[in-house]
């Protein structure tokens, strides 16, 4: 049998071209922390359970891959695995100044200012590379500008988080530099920039997003589910399935659930030509406002995407802004469209969840069984430790 040298170990290929992913336990998996931690600009500490493939490798490996222009996906493959034993994009010494992330989870924004759209989110731990700033006073006043995550840079809240190193050294980035403050035709915001993280009486809630449906008795069954448990939840539905769904689509709107845009045929939202991209989109939209528009009571409409396989671009989310639509993504991915096994999606959800968290699962795109199961050990276990399932309005 052929082997590959990595990390001046051998390793079988069969071995090496296998797809790890989402709570999954592998020898391989001690490597990949290894190698993430070498990985100046990701900032990563390899964990004490270094052979589980955690929330935070799947961030981190997802991250690394959009640095290195390859596809997103948070799996780790052999091109991802080689990548990562070579990178290309060795940014060292960035800065003296690092900004730790302090909460659950905080708003990496796209300009300094809460009128700026959030781009992504970062998480308890992450550290980032402090390259700019602007304000003065008060830390709630100096806004940060931080590099690299996702590949690009954004503008975090200084009081958010702890700052190491002397700010004082930190550029201030003039006026000129800064992206305009976005217009009234421009400021639709990803609504996870004000979901709450807990309800009045100060329960703890989560978000459960399910994608690529509707698909017969899996729909029906999460739906089942989700009725015992007294949750609500968002369906990102695909709009050529909704003809042969109809019935399901209204069920899941008539429970309170918020039923929202997945395109129509799943396709890379940052690949196609803008009319390609009106399409999917605005095609998908008078589908489902066309099968349940009349039950739709939560908003009346149809106003939030999510971008299959969270493939996004800014030019996109410019193009969703001038829709008045607004693109939702995820914090915990279970990967369960893998089929890892029901305790895998279950104890990789179970393991992460925090207050306000977005989880993501799959009702649709094939077969669904584990996901079914798991879900309901975890409407079971979170609903004993206090939490409250919403769907995306906070409903």
């Amino acid at each position: 049998m052929t082997s590959v040298g990595l990390n001046q170990l051998s390793y079988d290929r069969e071995d090496l071209e296998l797809t790890l992913g989402a709570g999954q336990r592998h020898p391989l998996v001690r490597e990949v922390n290894g190698l993430l931690s070498q990985i100046p600009y990701l900032n990563y500490a390899s964990p004490a359970d270094d052979r589980l493939y955690s929330e935070n490798v799947r961030r981190s490996v997802s991250r690394f891959q959009a640095a290195e222009g390859l596809m997103p996906t948070g799996l780790i493959d052999l091109r991802t695995l080689l990548a990562l034993a070579t990178p290309t994009r060795a940014r060292l010494d960035l800065s003296r100044v690092q900004f730790t992330v302090a909460g659950d989870a905080i708003n990496a924004r796209s300009g300094p200012s809460t009128n700026y759209p959030v781009l992504y989110r970062v998480y308890r731990g992450d550290t980032l590379e402090v390259i700019g700033r602007i304000g003065v006073g008060a830390p709630r006043n100096i806004w940060l500008q931080v590099c690299c995550l996702d590949g690009g840079v954004a503008w975090i809240r200084s009081d958010l988080g702890a700052i190491s190193g002397e700010l004082g050294l930190v550029r201030i980035v003039p006026s000129e530099e800064l992206p305009p403050e976005p217009t009234a035709a421009t400021a639709a915001q990803p609504l996870l920039a004000n979901l709450p993280a807990t309800t009045p009486d100060g329960a703890p809630i989560v978000y459960l997003t399910f994608d690529d449906g509707p698909n017969g008795d899996y729909t029906q069954r999460t739906l089942e589910l989700l009725r015992q448990y007294n949750a609500r939840a968002t369906f990102f539905v695909v709009g050529r399935q909704v003809r042969d769904g109809v019935d399901l689509v209204r069920s899941a709107a008539a429970d309170g659930h918020y039923i929202a845009n997945h395109t129509w045929d799943h396709v890379y939202l940052d690949q196609i030509s803008r009319e390609e991209f009106y399409d999917q989109v605005q095609r998908t939209r008078n589908e489902l406002v066309n099968a349940a528009g009349d039950l739709f009571t939560l908003d009346g409409d149809v106003f939030y995407v999510r971008p299959p396989y969270g493939a996004i671009s800014a030019e996109n989310r410019q193009w969703l802004a001038e829709m008045g639509l607004t693109s939702v993504l995820w914090d915990i991915d279970p990967q369960d469209w893998r089929r890892p096994g029901v305790d895998a999606i279950a104890g990789h959800v179970l393991n992460h969840a925090f207050p306000g968290a977005i989880v993501l699962l799959h009702d649709g795109g094939g077969e669904r069984s584990q996901t079914v199961a798991a879900l309901e050990i975890i409407l079971s276990e979170l609903s004993a430790r206090g939490y409250r399932f919403l769907n995306i309005l906070g409903q």
